[in-house]
């Protein structure tokens, strides 16, 4: 994997949102991370299940979120998911909540900072 997040994306999604209130930037950015937890939550139960096409829904659903908020590492871990062979996918499922973690520091960080 590269970066953990893709810059460029921030600052488009700063721009668009410069406008509005600082409040509706922190809410778009709660609203990412608390969905995405959600849809890795959702993945470890699929996971626990056996239950591949809720997986791979999910994990689409997950780096398409992922790709448009900038959360590149997460989107790209995401997408190898999506190509890997389902009986070998479980480790890189297993990654996911990791990914996401380090995603969500960097995110507050660039989000809050000026």
């Amino acid at each position: 994997m590269s970066k953990i997040l893709d810059l460029n994306i921030i600052e488009k999604i700063k721009i668009a949102t410069a406008k509005r209130s600082p409040e509706f930037l922190s809410s778009l950015v709660d609203n990412f991370l608390v969905h995405s937890a959600e849809l890795i939550t959702e993945i470890n139960l699929a996971l626990e299940q056996s239950n591949i096409p809720k997986i791979i829904k999910n994990i689409h659903k997950l780096k398409g979120t992922s790709a448009s908020f900038g959360a590149e590492e997460l989107a790209q871990l995401c997408s190898k998911i999506e190509t890997t062979d389902h009986a070998e996918i479980k480790p890189l499922i297993e990654q996911l909540t990791d990914c996401y973690d380090r995603t969500k520091s960097e995110i507050k960080q660039v989000f809050t900072s000026k």
